[in-house]
C-alpha cells in the first residue's frame, strides 16, 4: 500500500499524462481508481514490490466481478503505469509487460423476449425482502425506461404516494405513472426496508444487481447470456410498435377520408 510517507506515484504518473494532454479529467480520475483498486487488492506489498504473479491473480479476482472489457481497461491502466514507472527508471522491471489481455470483440446484444422476463419475475420471492427488493428494479426498469444505475439513485422523495416517480433529468422533471401491482409491492418495501437511509435501494451496485439478475435468468431455466440492459430494449421494442400501429391507424383514417396516397 502507498503511505502518507512515500511519493504518490500515482498522482505522478496522472499529473505527467495530464502534461502530456494524453487524458482528459474524468478519465484521469478513473485511471486513478484503476490503480488505486488494483493497489487495494495487493496485501503486505506496494505497488513498486509488484510482480508478474500479482498481476495474474489480480486479473482472476476481477472475472468475478467484471466483463471482460471491464478487465482489458483496468489492466491497460496498470500497463501504462509500469511503463511509465519504468522510463522514469523509479522500477528496474515492468511486471506488466508480458501481461496481456484480449479486447473482447463487440456483440450485438441478445434480444430478451417478454415471456422470458416474466419468468425471472416469477422466480423471484416476494416473501424475503431482498428478492423483493430485486422484483421492484427489474420492473421499474421495465415500466419507466429509466437505466438500472437511476433506478438505484432513486430517493424517497421521488416517489409520490408509492403511484409516481418524479424524475430529474437534463434540468426538467418527469412524472412516471407505476402500475398498480409496483405501487403496492413498492409500499410494502419501503415500508419494510431494514433502513432508514433516504436512498430506496441502499446497499445494491449496479454490478451487484447484475449479478443476482444473471442468477435469476438460471433459475427461470432461460438458454443465454443476459444483462438488465435487455430489460430496456424491450421496453423501446414495445414502444416502437404502439407508434408503428398509431401511425398505422392514422394512414387508414387518411385513406379513408380521401387525403392519402393515390
Amino acid at each position: 500500500m502507498i503511505f502518507s510517507d512515500e511519493i504518490d506515484f500515482i498522482k505522478l504518473y496522472l499529473d505527467n499524462s495530464n502534461e502530456r494532454g494524453k487524458i482528459n479529467l474524468k478519465t484521469q480520475e478513473l485511471y486513478r481508481k484503476d490503480i488505486e483498486d488494483f493497489d487495494g487488492f495487493l496485501v503486505n506489498k506496494t505497488l513498486l514490490e509488484v510482480e508478474e504473479k500479482d498481476i495474474i491473480n489480480y486479473i482472476e479476482n476481477l472475472k468475478n466481478r467484471y466483463s471482460t472489457s471491464s478487465i482489458y481497461r483496468k489492466i491497460t491502466t496498470l500497463r501504462s503505469f509500469y511503463k511509465f514507472l519504468l522510463q522514469k527508471k523509479i522500477i528496474e522491471n515492468n511486471p506488466s509487460k508480458k501481461i496481456l489481455v484480449q479486447k473482447q470483440k463487440e456483440t450485438k446484444i441478445e434480444k430478451l423476449e417478454k415471456w422470458e422476463l416474466n419468468n425471472i419475475l416469477e422466480v423471484c420471492n416476494l416473501g424475503n425482502l431482498e428478492e423483493l427488493r430485486d422484483w421492484l428494479i427489474i420492473k421499474l426498469i421495465y415500466e419507466t425506461g429509466l437505466k438500472i444505475n437511476e433506478i438505484l439513485r432513486l430517493k424517497k422523495e421521488n416517489i409520490i404516494n408509492f403511484k409516481r416517480i418524479n424524475y430529474l433529468q437534463n434540468g426538467n422533471i418527469f412524472q412516471i405513472e407505476l402500475s398498480e401491482k409496483v405501487s403496492e409491492k413498492l409500499k410494502n418495501y419501503m415500508e419494510n426496508m431494514y433502513t432508514d437511509n433516504n436512498n430506496i435501494f441502499e446497499g445494491i451496485s449496479v454490478q451487484n444487481f447484475r449479478s443476482r439478475f444473471i442468477n435469476y435468468g438460471i433459475r427461470a431455466e432461460i438458454d443465454k447470456r443476459i444483462t438488465p440492459s435487455m430489460i430496456n430494449k424491450i421496453k423501446k421494442e414495445v414502444n416502437s410498435e404502439d407508434k408503428e400501429t398509431y401511425f398505422a391507424k392514422i394512414r387508414e383514417e387518411y385513406m379513408r377520408i380521401g387525403i392519402g396516397d393515390e
